[in-house]
């Protein structure tokens, strides 16, 4: 039973993310760069917040504004 229940309430909480990154496609957020291709907005901590993953690799530890333009799993697409 309990773990029906974890997958029940993961499978909800899934969805809810996979809405709330779709709601972000085509606007613009303030990334902080944590790898060439790998980012985070400003206000994400980076080890249980959604990644940024960039078309095009920008420099570690600067901050740069990119479009969203899809999502993938958890992860943004800019």
């Amino acid at each position: 039973i309990k773990n029906a229940r974890y997958r029940a309430a993961m499978s909800i909480q899934q969805k809810i993310a996979h809405e709330m990154a779709r709601e972000k496609i085509g606007g613009e957020l303030k990334l902080l760069i944590d790898q060439p291709l790998i980012a985070r907005t400003e206000a994400d901590a980076p080890d249980v917040d959604t990644r940024v993953i960039l078309a095009k690799p920008a420099p570690v530890g600067e901050f740069v504004t990119r479009q969203v333009t899809g999502a993938r799993g958890y992860d943004l697409l800019a």
